[in-house]
């Protein structure tokens, strides 16, 4: 409920968490088929809107190492890593 009526309005409720699977892509060309699909995975991000808990309502996580590796837990992303992530 919370997701479908914060696409709608653009105000999500406190508690949202949206995840995000980030993959590779890789393509398949076979006779009579075309198309990508996903290939290996390389990380697990997530967004968690809570007003009580995080300054700005939301906070950013990645639950991936350098390597890609996933972690067991993750801490908020400081404001200053998130500056280089948008683009």
């Amino acid at each position: 409920m919370g997701s479908s009526l914060g696409l709608r309005t653009g105000e999500f409720p406190d508690s949202t968490i949206m995840i995000l699977k980030l993959v590779s892509a890789a393509v398949k060309r076979e006779p009579g088929l075309q198309g990508s699909f996903q290939n290996e995975f390389v990380g697990l991000e997530a967004a968690v809107k809570d007003r009580q808990r995080f300054d700005t309502g939301w906070a950013y996580f990645s639950f991936d190492d350098e390597s890609g590796k996933l972690k067991d837990k993750a801490r908020a992303l400081s404001q200053g890593s998130l500056l280089g992530m948008s683009s």
